[in-house]
Protein backbone atom coordinates (compact mmCIF):
# COMPACT_ATOMS: atom_id res chain seq x y z
CA UNK A 1 0.00 0.00 0.00
CA UNK A 2 1.47 3.41 -0.80
CA UNK A 3 1.34 6.25 1.87
CA UNK A 4 2.12 8.96 -1.08
CA UNK A 5 0.09 12.09 0.29
CA UNK A 6 -1.70 10.41 3.08
CA UNK A 7 -1.94 12.64 5.91
CA UNK A 8 -0.65 11.18 8.91
CA UNK A 9 -1.02 12.31 12.69
CA UNK A 10 1.88 11.82 14.66
CA UNK A 11 1.35 11.69 18.22
CA UNK A 12 4.60 11.70 20.70
CA UNK A 13 4.58 11.48 24.70
CA UNK A 14 6.93 11.49 27.24
CA UNK A 15 10.38 8.61 26.98
CA UNK A 16 12.50 11.49 25.43
CA UNK A 17 14.87 8.85 25.32
CA UNK A 18 13.12 7.19 22.21
CA UNK A 19 13.32 10.46 20.08
CA UNK A 20 15.93 9.59 17.47
CA UNK A 21 13.85 6.34 17.23
CA UNK A 22 11.04 8.19 16.41
CA UNK A 23 12.87 11.30 14.05
CA UNK A 24 14.58 7.96 11.93
CA UNK A 25 10.33 6.64 11.59
CA UNK A 26 8.99 10.77 10.89
CA UNK A 27 11.69 10.37 8.29
CA UNK A 28 10.77 7.07 6.69
CA UNK A 29 7.07 8.27 6.93
CA UNK A 30 8.59 11.19 4.97
CA UNK A 31 10.44 9.56 2.17
CA UNK A 32 6.81 7.28 1.83
CA UNK A 33 5.40 10.63 0.29
CA UNK A 34 3.50 10.68 3.74
CA UNK A 35 2.47 14.24 5.34
CA UNK A 36 3.11 14.31 8.96
CA UNK A 37 1.63 16.11 11.30
CA UNK A 38 3.33 15.92 14.62
CA UNK A 39 1.38 16.38 18.07
CA UNK A 40 2.93 16.27 21.26
CA UNK A 41 1.61 16.31 24.70
CA UNK A 42 1.80 19.66 26.48
CA UNK A 43 4.32 18.96 29.22
CA UNK A 44 6.78 16.70 27.63
CA UNK A 45 6.96 19.58 24.86
CA UNK A 46 7.53 22.28 26.95
CA UNK A 47 9.77 20.17 29.08
CA UNK A 48 12.09 19.10 25.78
CA UNK A 49 11.93 23.09 24.70
CA UNK A 50 13.36 23.90 27.63
CA UNK A 51 16.08 21.54 28.70
CA UNK A 52 18.64 22.62 25.76
CA UNK A 53 19.70 18.53 25.49
CA UNK A 54 16.48 18.17 24.48
CA UNK A 55 15.20 21.14 22.21
CA UNK A 56 17.01 20.04 19.14
CA UNK A 57 14.55 16.88 18.55
CA UNK A 58 11.86 19.26 18.20
CA UNK A 59 13.64 21.46 15.38
CA UNK A 60 14.06 17.96 14.22
CA UNK A 61 10.56 17.31 13.96
CA UNK A 62 9.68 20.09 12.88
CA UNK A 63 12.32 20.45 10.03
CA UNK A 64 11.63 17.51 8.66
CA UNK A 65 7.86 17.60 8.80
CA UNK A 66 8.09 20.99 7.65
CA UNK A 67 5.27 21.98 10.64
CA UNK A 68 4.83 23.08 14.20
CA UNK A 69 4.40 20.32 16.33
CA UNK A 70 0.85 21.13 18.23
CA UNK A 71 0.60 21.12 21.37
CA UNK A 72 -2.42 22.16 23.23
CA UNK A 73 -5.44 20.40 22.87
CA UNK A 74 -7.76 23.34 21.42
CA UNK A 75 -5.01 23.63 18.58
CA UNK A 76 -5.71 19.86 17.65
CA UNK A 77 -9.26 19.99 17.21
CA UNK A 78 -8.98 22.69 14.77
CA UNK A 79 -6.24 20.49 13.28
CA UNK A 80 -8.38 17.57 13.21
CA UNK A 81 -11.79 19.19 11.77
CA UNK A 82 -9.72 20.68 8.92
CA UNK A 83 -7.27 17.42 8.02
CA UNK A 84 -8.56 15.26 5.90
CA UNK A 85 -6.49 12.73 8.34
CA UNK A 86 -5.74 8.92 6.97
CA UNK A 87 -4.48 7.30 10.40
CA UNK A 88 -2.74 8.43 13.28
CA UNK A 89 0.47 6.77 14.71
CA UNK A 90 1.67 7.46 18.59
CA UNK A 91 5.07 6.19 19.18
CA UNK A 92 6.32 6.04 22.04
CA UNK A 93 3.09 4.96 23.87
CA UNK A 94 4.02 5.50 27.36
CA UNK A 95 1.91 3.38 30.17
CA UNK A 96 0.23 6.92 31.11
CA UNK A 97 -0.80 7.52 27.70
CA UNK A 98 -2.17 3.99 27.67
CA UNK A 99 -4.15 4.00 30.55
CA UNK A 100 -6.08 7.50 29.66
CA UNK A 101 -6.84 6.07 26.10
CA UNK A 102 -8.29 2.36 27.02
CA UNK A 103 -10.09 4.47 29.79
CA UNK A 104 -11.43 7.35 27.40
CA UNK A 105 -9.41 9.94 28.64
CA UNK A 106 -8.88 12.75 27.12
CA UNK A 107 -7.33 15.42 28.91
CA UNK A 108 -3.48 16.00 26.28
CA UNK A 109 -3.48 17.13 23.09
CA UNK A 110 -2.22 13.58 22.03
CA UNK A 111 -4.97 11.44 23.89
CA UNK A 112 -7.51 13.88 22.46
CA UNK A 113 -6.46 13.29 19.04
CA UNK A 114 -6.68 9.88 19.51
CA UNK A 115 -10.12 10.24 20.36
CA UNK A 116 -10.58 12.32 17.31
CA UNK A 117 -9.54 9.49 15.46
CA UNK A 118 -11.29 6.64 16.79
CA UNK A 119 -14.67 8.52 16.88
CA UNK A 120 -13.91 8.90 13.08
CA UNK A 121 -13.60 5.62 12.77
CA UNK A 122 -9.75 5.86 11.80
CA UNK A 123 -7.34 4.07 12.32
CA UNK A 124 -4.73 4.72 15.34
CA UNK A 125 -1.55 2.90 15.79
CA UNK A 126 0.23 2.30 19.12
CA UNK A 127 3.76 2.19 19.89
CA UNK A 128 4.51 0.60 23.45
CA UNK A 129 7.12 1.66 25.74
CA UNK A 130 5.64 1.04 29.20
CA UNK A 131 7.57 -0.17 32.71
CA UNK A 132 4.06 -1.32 33.73
CA UNK A 133 3.20 -3.32 30.73
CA UNK A 134 3.04 -6.72 32.46
CA UNK A 135 1.95 -5.26 35.78
CA UNK A 136 -0.33 -2.20 35.95
CA UNK A 137 -0.65 -1.56 32.58
CA UNK A 138 -1.71 -5.02 31.39
CA UNK A 139 -5.12 -4.95 31.68
CA UNK A 140 -5.34 -1.28 29.90
CA UNK A 141 -3.47 -3.26 26.89
CA UNK A 142 -5.74 -6.13 26.84
CA UNK A 143 -8.40 -3.74 26.77
CA UNK A 144 -6.79 -2.01 23.98
CA UNK A 145 -6.07 -4.85 22.16
CA UNK A 146 -9.91 -5.86 21.19
CA UNK A 147 -10.97 -2.28 20.86
CA UNK A 148 -12.02 -1.20 17.09
CA UNK A 149 -9.85 0.43 14.82
CA UNK A 150 -6.78 0.58 17.66
CA UNK A 151 -3.83 -1.36 16.25
CA UNK A 152 -0.92 -2.40 18.22
CA UNK A 153 2.79 -1.75 16.87
CA UNK A 154 4.32 -6.06 17.85
CA UNK A 155 6.11 -5.23 20.95
CA UNK A 156 8.36 -7.51 23.66
CA UNK A 157 9.70 -8.19 26.94
CA UNK A 158 13.23 -6.83 26.11
CA UNK A 159 14.65 -7.21 29.65
CA UNK A 160 12.63 -10.00 31.32
CA UNK A 161 15.37 -10.62 33.86
CA UNK A 162 16.29 -7.30 35.13
CA UNK A 163 13.00 -5.69 33.91
CA UNK A 164 10.37 -8.36 34.21
CA UNK A 165 7.34 -5.65 34.10
CA UNK A 166 8.92 -3.50 31.16
CA UNK A 167 7.67 -3.92 27.24
CA UNK A 168 8.52 -2.45 24.26
CA UNK A 169 7.41 -2.65 20.78
CA UNK A 170 9.43 -2.95 17.51
CA UNK A 171 9.56 0.33 16.26
CA UNK A 172 10.74 -1.01 13.10
CA UNK A 173 7.29 -2.49 12.40
CA UNK A 174 5.43 0.89 12.85
CA UNK A 175 5.23 1.47 9.03
CA UNK A 176 4.18 -2.46 8.62
CA UNK A 177 1.38 -1.67 10.89
CA UNK A 178 0.36 1.19 9.53
CA UNK A 179 0.34 0.07 6.44
CA UNK A 180 -1.99 -3.23 7.90
CA UNK A 181 -4.23 -0.94 10.06
CA UNK A 182 -5.07 1.19 6.65
CA UNK A 183 -6.12 -2.28 5.48
CA UNK A 184 -8.11 -2.89 8.77
CA UNK A 185 -5.89 -5.64 9.82
CA UNK A 186 -3.78 -6.38 13.18
CA UNK A 187 -0.10 -7.31 12.06
CA UNK A 188 0.64 -10.26 13.20
CA UNK A 189 2.29 -11.54 15.62
CA UNK A 190 1.53 -8.79 18.41
CA UNK A 191 3.67 -10.78 20.38
CA UNK A 192 7.11 -10.85 19.20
Amino acid sequence: MSLKNLNIVFGITGAISTFPIIINKIKELKSLGANIYPVMSYYAYKLSVHLEADKHYIEQIEKITGKKIIFKIEQVKSLIDKLNSAAMIVAPTTGNTIAKISNSISDTSVTYAVKCHTKKKLPVILSINADDGLSSNASNIGLLINRKNIFLVPFRQPNPITKPCYISSDCNLIVQTLKTALNNEQLEPVLL
